[in-house]
């Protein structure tokens, strides 16, 4: 049985409401099942915006066609307690699973 990501992580202590990042998809199915673990990105004048994000997931079995072309929204806490939301669509997706850390 898969676990929702987000009860698993409160198991542990990390509830997702206290977060300074959220990850949102379109797929709404990837909302339950995807963590958003880090977000690293570049924003250029005239350039735009081309960001990697680093999530965590429950199920290894997630198919990674699942992912392209679907749109994203994350929305970080900023030291005033206001949300910045950046959107986006997703390009690439890899696959990095480490069955031992």
């Amino acid at each position: 049985m898969l676990f929702n990501i987000f009860s698993v992580l409160e198991k542990i202590g990390l509830n997702a409401q206290k977060r300074a990042i959220h990850v949102q998809f379109s797929n709404e199915l990837l909302n339950h099942q995807v963590f958003l673990q880090r977000i690293e990105g570049q924003h250029q004048l005239n350039g735009g915006l081309m960001a990697e994000l680093i999530c965590l997931s429950t199920n290894a079995q997630i198919a990674l066609k699942q992912f392209i072309g679907v749109q994203v929204a994350v929305d970080q806490v900023t030291d005033s307690g206001q949300l910045f939301r950046t959107t986006g669509m997703m390009q690439i997706c890899k696959n990095r699973y480490f069955e031992n850390f």
